[in-house]
């Protein structure tokens, strides 16, 4: 039992050593075939608005956020 068992994980340590190509039965050929990702869809921005309001000093002005980061400000 101990003799199989050793010479099983003999092999199988071979055979994990081989390239795939080596594995391939002569005259065949192996070809790998790349998957290609689709691209993913625009982002579309969604903004969120938070209003600064005036001061006795300060005019105020909201700032619009979205969730990508991009921001700007408006009266």
């Amino acid at each position: 039992m101990k003799k199989r068992l050793c010479l099983f994980l003999a092999m199988l340590m071979v055979f994990s050593l081989l390239p795939a190509s080596a594995l391939a039965a002569e005259g065949e050929e192996t070809v790998e075939i790349e998957e290609e990702t689709p691209d993913p869809p625009p982002h579309e921005h969604v903004y969120t608005a938070v209003v600064t309001t005036p001061t006795c000093t300060e005019g105020g002005y909201t700032t619009y956020t979205c969730a990508c980061g991009e921001t700007y400000t408006a009266d």
